[in-house]
This record gives C-alpha cells, sequence and structure tokens, in this order.
C-alpha cells in the first residue's frame, strides 16, 4: 500500500524541531521565574516607583499639552519645546507601563508555554 505526502504527514504526529522545545522550555522557566517576581516585597516596592513615576511624567505630559492649547504661546521655538517634551514623556511613560506589566506577560508567556510543551509530550 502507498500513502501519498499529504495522508502519510497528516497521520504522522507533529514533532517540533529541538529548538522549538528549548525555546518553549525557556519561556515556561521565565514564567515560573515571575511568578516568584510578583511575591516579593521588593519587586512590589519597584513597581510602586515604576507606578508614581508613570503618573508624574502623565501629570508633566498633560501640563506640557495645556501650554500648547494657551493662545498666548506663539513663539514656534516654545511650541517645539513643549511637543518634543510631550513626544518624550509619552515614550517614556510606554516603557515605564511595559515594564510595570514585564511579570504579568512573562506569566502567561510560561502559561502558553508549559502548555505547549505538554502537548508536545503527549503526542510524543
Amino acid at each position: 500500500m502507498t500513502f501519498e505526502r499529504e495522508e502519510f504527514t497528516g497521520t504522522k504526529p507533529r514533532q517540533p524541531p529541538r529548538d522549538e522545545r528549548h525555546q518553549l522550555a525557556m519561556i515556561r522557566q521565565a514564567g515560573i521565574s515571575a511568578h516568584l517576581m510578583t511575591g516579593d516585597p521588593h519587586w512590589d516596592q519597584f513597581l510602586t516607583y515604576l507606578q508614581a513615576a508613570v503618573e508624574a511624567n502623565c501629570a508633566q505630559r498633560d501640563s506640557f499639552l495645556n501650554d500648547l492649547l494657551n493662545p498666548l504661546l506663539v513663539n514656534a521655538d516654545e511650541v517645539a519645546k513643549r511637543r518634543i517634551a510631550i513626544i518624550r514623556l509619552a515614550e517614556r511613560i510606554d516603557v515605564l507601563q511595559f515594564v510595570l506589566s514585564m511579570p504579568a506577560h512573562l506569566k502567561r508567556a510560561g502559561d502558553l508555554a508549559a502548555m505547549k510543551l505538554r502537548d508536545i509530550s503527549e503526542d510524543s
């Protein structure tokens, strides 16, 4: 009996390349580390500092935005300075919020990697 290539590949259990298993194992380990980080009081203190920095940068950005709404601000150099400051603050806020969300992202990615590794080991 002969098989067509599609029939053979359809019946063969999917074996990911060795590199993928290694990457999934590393991601799973990072998820475990993230779980340990979120319960650590030092990490929680660091996150409170980051949150305070986010709020301070948001307040400063809003102040510059309000300055731009002022009809008395007509100097082009001053307008440009405020626009640049707003862009920089927005980027800084994005980075700080990304760092704040890292443990959650790591935990989620670790959970997904653990599920994929479990599925791979069950298929084997």
